[in-house]
């Protein structure tokens, strides 16, 4: 009964985590495109420089799409010499977000504490 206890716990920190990770990178998206706008090879580039070990282009353009749905970005074309692309930046909607988020980020000591470790 124990280890069925155990078990349950562990798929439910780990769903807790990885719904937690998607928010931060979900808030370090809006967050990007709010400080300026770019098109999404721009954003990867971005993430690459930032954190290499992570490979975003599988998960920014569904991301990207979910984001725009959802009202937090928009997007727009624009042409780029003969290529026309598609730039994104962040909505009112959007800084809304990042305002909650931020607020979130506060609440909890540990991780503000952890974040602050990290980048210090």
């Amino acid at each position: 009964m124990r280890c069925m206890k155990m078990k349950e716990n562990k798929e439910e920190l780990e769903k807790h985590v990885q719904m937690h990770m998607k928010m931060n990178f979900t808030a370090f998206i809006v967050w990007l495109l709010s400080k300026k706008s770019m098109h999404g090879y721009a954003i990867i580039k971005k993430l690459e420089e930032e954190h290499p070990n992570i490979c975003a282009a599988n998960r920014l353009y569904p991301l990207l799409n979910e984001l725009e749905r959802e009202g937090y970005i928009s997007k727009k074309h624009e042409r780029e010499g003969k290529r026309e692309k598609l730039v994104y930046t962040t909505t009112k909607k959007g800084l809304e977000l990042l305002k909650k988020f931020k607020k979130e980020m506060n609440r909890h000591q540990i991780i503000k504490a952890f974040v602050r470790e990290m980048m210090g």
